[in-house]
């Protein structure tokens, strides 16, 4: 299994490493303006996604999630994985 995670803070990046060792861990890369969304793409396969969004404006935070299962939304989301990983800066 192969296990991608971008995270916003090095701090927790840093302790995300720790407790999944063999996990590829980066930190977004702030400096673009824009910051990613709060939750997150979980790809399995390449087939199906599950996709996670939190509203932390309210409290407590509201959570979403969406799980999709067809080529179609795989490319679409891929496209967005890819492009925050590649944005993102290693830890080591």
């Amino acid at each position: 299994m192969k296990v991608k995670i971008t995270v916003n803070d090095k701090i927790y990046a840093d302790e995300i490493a720790t407790e999944l060792p063999g996990a590829e861990v980066k930190v977004y890369n702030k400096k673009n303006n824009s910051s990613p969304l709060m939750g997150g793409i979980l790809s399995v396969d390449e087939k199906e996604l599950l996709v996670v969004t939190v509203n932390d404006e309210i409290f407590p935070p509201n959570l979403n999630a969406t799980w999709y299962c067809g080529k179609e939304h795989v490319r679409v989301f891929r496209h967005f994985i890819d492009a925050e990983w590649n944005q993102s800066a290693s830890i080591e």
